[in-house]
């Protein structure tokens, strides 16, 4: 049996995406569970990706977050440079209560690479190295590694 979009004015999309990062004090982040979110007002994404969670219920997880432009050119931006260009940029560590943990970076880099950008396929491999700090606490994390991200878009 063969399923088709029974409504080709809203087009589907899949995601293949891998982050494998490297956190202090923790154990390593390497995962493929990435939501995709599009904003129709304008071109902004964002891309998350979860870690050691498994469905909708409120579990201890981590998640790595980044939302940008999605003709974001290739180059190699500061975080602390004028026009960085990811306006959100989130290590969470989320509780098996209510309490999160969100950092975001002060200081490091971010070395994207656009491979395709069309109506059919957006295609990122991003590097990352930053110091991300958690402004309650000021805990100070240091987040590396890279991430590759694929979104295929269906008629």
């Amino acid at each position: 049996m063969s399923i088709v979009n029974q409504n080709p004015a809203v087009r589907t999309y899949t995601v293949s995406s891998v982050v494998d990062a490297t956190v202090s004090d923790r154990v390593s982040f390497k995962y493929h569970n990435t939501k995709y979110v599009a904003y129709p007002e304008s071109t902004l994404i964002r891309l998350t990706t979860y870690s050691n969670r498994h469905d909708n219920t409120k579990e201890s997880h981590r998640n790595f977050n980044l939302k940008f432009d999605k003709n974001i050119q290739s180059g190699t931006y500061y975080v602390t440079d004028y026009n960085f260009p990811f306006t959100e940029v989130d290590y969470v560590e989320a509780t098996n209560l209510t309490a999160d943990y969100l950092y975001r970076p002060k200081s490091g880099k971010f070395t994207v690479e656009t491979i395709k950008n069309s109506d059919d396929k957006l295609h990122y491999k991003i590097h990352f190295n930053f110091i991300g700090v958690n402004d309650y606490s000021k805990e100070e994390l240091e987040i590396k590694g890279t991430s590759e991200f694929i979104v295929l878009f269906r008629p």
